[in-house]
């Protein structure tokens, strides 16, 4: 059975290398080494609270969204005596006004984890719901939305773009093959070598034949180098050192999407086309991102739901003594 270009790169952009328990291990890792810097000490707590007093508050949502990270803070919040009861769950749609979750502790402890907790609850839920945004508007061409290594909390950042309906690209370095221009240009500079693209794609398949990576895929900035790298692959293939079951992803750097389009038609009239996953990338926004999707490509990748994403506005208020 044929499977769907959606699906391969479901399989090549979806894998998670982290299990459910080294994920929550990762986040609260990160979650407690930002509460060091911020509240190892508490002066205003220590200078103006005399009656350390049972309380209850909320976590509100102040603008529609999409929620992400209420697991993570809920474990963080725990771990330092706040006990959080959720309202709603992470991917679900959020209006303004809506309350996220009740928390209960002493003042003093729900004073200390206010900032770190909703610092990444706000980022996380911010990613999220730029994620969803542009994922509504490239699904119905099926292309998917996926993240970028520039992130600033890596697995998280990750996680908030997968409840978006987005998917994660890379991890690090470890996971998959990513051959860049800079690779190219360093193969270029070796002794004998008279054809990059063919040599540095020849290498990665070759080292992957014992542990495949999730996928490879190389960078390409032109027609001539995008065709050249997809009969490459389909050579390799015949010679039996391309990996089936491995994901081969063409990454069409900078091209306008017209440019694009004619690369798809170049592809189809050579018949490899459907041997290759394209993935558009580089100066792709909002008002330009359906163009992109229309192109032909399977995936548009945006360093921008995580490199500088705007926080999803959400507050927490201490609204009553408990007795």
């Amino acid at each position: 059975m044929k499977i769907s270009r959606s699906d391969r790169m479901l399989a090549a952009y979806g894998k998670n290398p982290f299990s459910l328990n080294e994920y929550k291990k990762i986040a609260m890792g990160v979650l407690e080494a930002k509460f060091l810097e911020d509240a190892s000490v508490d002066v205003t707590v220590d200078a103006v609270i005399r009656e350390d007093l049972d309380s209850r508050g909320v976590i509100k949502s102040k603008e529609d969204g999409v929620l992400a990270g209420l697991e993570e803070i809920s474990a963080f919040y725990k771990k330092h005596k706040v006990s959080v009861v959720k309202l709603k769950k992470d991917g679900c749609s959020l209006k303004k006004g809506d309350i996220i979750a009740e928390i209960t502790g002493k003042q003093s402890d729900l004073l200390r984890v206010e900032r770190t907790g909703l610092n990444f609850l706000q980022r996380m839920s911010g990613i999220a719901t730029q994620t969803r945004k542009l994922a509504e508007i490239t699904s119905p061409h099926n292309v998917m939305i996926v993240g970028t290594r520039k992130t600033f909390f890596n697995v998280m950042d990750k996680n908030a773009i997968t409840l978006g309906g987005g998917l994660s690209h890379r991890y690090g370095l470890f996971d998959a093959i990513l051959i860049k221009d800079n690779h190219i240009s360093a193969v270029g500079e070796e002794s004998g070598v008279t054809d990059r693209i063919s040599t540095a794609l020849g290498r990665a398949f070759r080292f992957s034949t014992k542990s495949p990576p999730s996928f490879i895929e190389i960078e390409t900035g032109s027609m001539e180098e995008a065709v050249h790298a997809a009969e490459a692959y389909s050579d390799l293939l015949r010679k039996g050192v391309g990996l089936a079951n491995v994901p081969f992803i063409i990454m069409l750097d900078n091209l306008k999407p017209s440019r694009i389009n004619k690369i798809v038609k170049e592809l189809k009239k050579r018949k490899l086309y459907d041997l290759v996953l394209l993935e558009a990338s580089g100066g792709i926004q909002k008002k330009n991102i359906e163009a992109y999707a229309k192109s032909g490509v399977d995936a548009i990748s945006i360093g921008a739901i995580t490199h500088s994403v705007p926080a999803l506005d959400i507050s927490q208020k201490i609204v009553r003594v408990t007795t």
